[in-house]
């Protein structure tokens, strides 16, 4: 099923500085990282692939009066990111959906989960919604961000356009294809890749470059990788559009009238308390209050508007061009409200 492109059509992307060389955008200062509590956790160990079943800080409230009438519809089976950067989004559904239809994981194993037909809705890795053209947009709940997103990271051995291997974070989709079209694109470079399997030891990652996502790219610095890259701030100064990593996709089937609203309305709740949200995070994650506030308050966003559909069209355009997903496919946004 191909959708028909929304009412968000496309602008004119922002033209490169030509004063400035297109591979400075996204750019970061190294500097020096302080002693992090879980820091070995994501970085040395295989920790990292039990830490969403083995922590549930993020989850829904699940205190909520939930009251449900009989004529409403049955509650999907919901798959939700066990990163920082998806609490908004989860942590008020508690009164609309049930605890035990909730599960976590990692973006790209929500996606498999959702292709299998394990889920009905899950927050999936936007290239996901290219890829099967059935499902649909749910709400205009989304994890976007304008310019340096903080979280997906590209570190390298040597400059961008001498990058002949890369190590991709498993838990990553879209921005393991963004960070392939963005080195094409800008540098004319397709390095050979490989997964890099979430408990594997960054110590030994023998690749010229490695991208990393989530909570592990805010907590970990593989040493030797003296290069550091944003790779949402790289898109940004590109495209001069936001970046939307992930946003809430359904199956065929899911009442998205009656659904849509309430994910929206949870992540309204959520965004209303981002402050709370960043004093949990500061002590289930061991960062500093100001780090995490900020990058759910300045870095991220949550709603999807006309730049972030744009930014979508744009993504698939090239995702398309790079054989990532099939020509042709176009997201519907008639569920997404712009305000």
């Amino acid at each position: 099923m191909i959708m028909k492109r929304g009412a968000g059509a496309c602008k004119k992307a922002r033209k490169i500085d030509r004063g400035r060389s297109a591979g400075d955008y996204g750019q970061r200062r190294p500097g020096p990282i302080a002693a992090r509590p879980l820091q070995s956790r994501f970085c040395a160990g295989p920790a990292l692939s039990a830490w969403c079943s083995a922590s549930t800080w993020f989850a829904p409230d699940m205190s909520l009066s939930r009251t449900s009438r009989q004529s409403d519809p049955s509650p999907p089976r919901v798959g939700g990111v066990c990163y920082l950067n998806a609490v908004p989004l989860l942590r008020y559904l508690g009164d609309s959906i049930p605890a035990e239809n909730i599960v976590y994981d990692v973006p790209s194993r929500l996606a498999d989960r959702m292709a299998r037909g394990e889920l009905d809705v899950a927050v999936v890795p936007s290239l996901h919604a290219f890829r099967d053209p059935s499902t649909i947009v749910l709400s205009d709940a989304c994890i976007a961000a304008q310019d340096v997103a903080r979280s997906v990271i590209l570190f390298s051995r040597v400059p961008l356009d001498r990058i002949a291997t890369l190590a991709l974070d498993a838990g990553s989709r879209s921005s393991a294809a963004l960070v392939r079209i963005l080195l094409a694109e800008l540098h004319g470079i397709r390095p050979r890749t490989r997964d890099l399997p979430l408990d594997e030891d960054l110590a030994h990652v023998p690749e010229d470059a490695v991208l990393l996502i989530g909570d592990r790219a805010m907590l970990c610095r593989p040493a030797g990788f003296p290069h550091v890259w944003d790779v949402g701030a790289m898109w940004h100064g590109w495209t001069g559009l936001p970046f939307v990593f992930a946003l809430w996709i359904a199956r065929p089937g899911v009442d998205r009238a009656y659904w849509g609203p309430r994910f929206a309305a949870a992540r309204d709740r959520g965004v209303a308390r981002l402050r709370e949200i960043a004093l949990e995070a500061a002590e289930n994650l061991g960062l500093p209050f100001p780090t995490c506030y900020d990058y759910l308050s300045r870095n991220l966003h949550f709603r999807l508007g006309e730049a972030e559909k744009a930014a979508l069209d744009r993504f698939g355009e090239l995702l398309a061009k790079h054989g990532f997903v099939p020509s042709g496919v176009h997201l519907d946004y008639d569920c997404a409200d712009s305000r």
